[in-house]
């Protein structure tokens, strides 16, 4: 399948700038009790790092942090990169993130239902923490076209907030 496009679509992601991969807002540093009851604000300055910093380097097995869940990602990723033109499709973090390392694509669709949190940076071309869905349009002529589009406020309505050609 060298010269073929190839779909690889999985549950969980091997590049995430969510929570998965140990990424959490200052807001949770401060008010850390914020992340699981919205209202309260009780502030642990210093405690409240404790449980980012844990997710990030103790990780649970879901976690990109985790030893076996990186040794995975690093397999991966080093399989893919024989592949030109790999498009890697994954949720498990309630955001939208678009990444590219040389001719492979990864992308985190996971916030149809709901949205966390999503750092911007580290190498991500594209995050948004808002509900919505990738759409890939594979043509006859090899060009795949990516569409990260939103849901509106208004029920029935969308928009499409970012488009890049991938292949071709």
């Amino acid at each position: 399948n060298r010269d073929k496009q190839i779909l690889v679509v999985a549950h969980h992601p091997v590049i995430t700038n969510g929570n998965h991969g140990g990424y959490f807002p200052f807001k949770e540093h401060i008010f850390p009790f914020t992340a699981f009851w919205p209202n309260c604000y009780f502030p642990l300055p210093v405690l409240g790092s404790f449980y980012p910093f844990c997710r990030k380097y103790f990780s649970h097995i879901q976690d990109l942090g985790h030893k076996r869940y990186k040794l995975l990602c690093e397999e991966l990723k080093a399989v893919f990169k024989s592949h030109k033109n790999l498009v890697f499709a994954a949720g498990h973090d309630h955001n939208l993130q678009y990444f590219q390392e040389g001719q492979q694509h990864y992308i985190v669709s996971g916030s149809g239902s709901k949205t966390t949190y999503v750092a911007k940076g580290h190498d991500a071309k594209f995050t948004f923490a808002k509900q919505g869905l990738v759409k890939l349009y594979y043509y006859e002529n090899g060009q795949v076209w990516m569409e990260i589009i939103v849901v509106e406020k208004k029920v029935g309505e969308s928009k499409v907030v970012y488009r890049r050609k991938l292949v071709g």
